[in-house]
């Protein structure tokens, strides 16, 4: 598509490589809803000189690749205690997809983007259930229940945690083994890849995050309920 065209001065058409020429009414439509264009300075006998790109435009939908960052960083739904698997989850934005002006917030990058759970996707979106990125690390996520208590959900930890990493000095010592003893059965998670349990603060545990859950979805199925009225 020529600059003229791309800027509605003309109605010179355009080409869909692998298509062949399209009316410019057609290629100006699709131009709205396209990630980026290719630009092509060319010479007066319509020859290409240089080639470049338009800057992305902000998208509500993710690309492959944000999506496969999110969800290897992630590995699991970022409520706090879930652990649906990060492909099984949809990719929330933590803050507001603004869809008449995507460029103002809510963008869709690897950044902005959390796996949760259907069921929690929907809890976020529809109840006062938040969550904050902890600005200390910028992975920790923090949420606040309707009630006010609030929730930590640690990232997927990749390597060993150094209080787990055996001591040098340990090794080179003997080291007695008991048969049957608490060691065959120590109930630690033997996943280095797996993530702490949610820490708990403001007298908040983990079955009462799971109680302000069902009394919201309770409360939400009575409301839908047909009323009988009274004699």
């Amino acid at each position: 598509m020529s600059l003229a065209a791309f800027t509605e001065f003309n109605q010179d058409p355009a080409e869909l490589t692998g298509h062949g020429f399209l009316p410019a009414h057609l290629a100006l439509a699709m131009k709205t809803s396209i990630r980026t264009l290719a630009v092509i300075v060319v010479n007066e006998q319509g020859q290409a000189m240089a080639v470049g790109s338009t800057a992305p435009v902000p998208t509500y939908i993710p690309t492959q690749t944000v999506t496969d960052q999110v969800l290897t960083a992630a590995g699991t739904c970022r409520f706090p205690s879930c652990r649906i698997p990060g492909p099984l989850c949809d990719l929330d934005h933590r803050e507001s997809f603004d869809h008449e002006h995507p460029e103002r917030g809510g963008q869709t990058d690897a950044k902005s983007l959390d796996p949760l759970s259907r069921h929690h996707h929907f809890l976020k979106t529809f109840t006062d259930w938040t969550a904050t990125r902890s600005p200390d690390d910028g992975l920790t996520m923090l949420w606040t229940s309707p009630t006010g208590h609030h929730y930590v959900d640690h990232p997927k930890e990749f390597a060993i945690p150094d209080h787990e990493r055996p001591d040098p000095a340990d090794e080179n010592s003997p080291q007695e083994t008991t048969v049957g003893s608490d060691a065959d059965t120590d109930d630690h998670d033997c996943c280095p890849c797996a993530r702490p349990s949610p820490v708990i603060l403001d007298g908040g545990s983990t079955a009462q995050s799971h109680a302000e859950q069902t009394k919201i979805l309770i409360a939400r199925r009575h409301a839908a309920e047909p009323r009988t009225p009274a004699c």
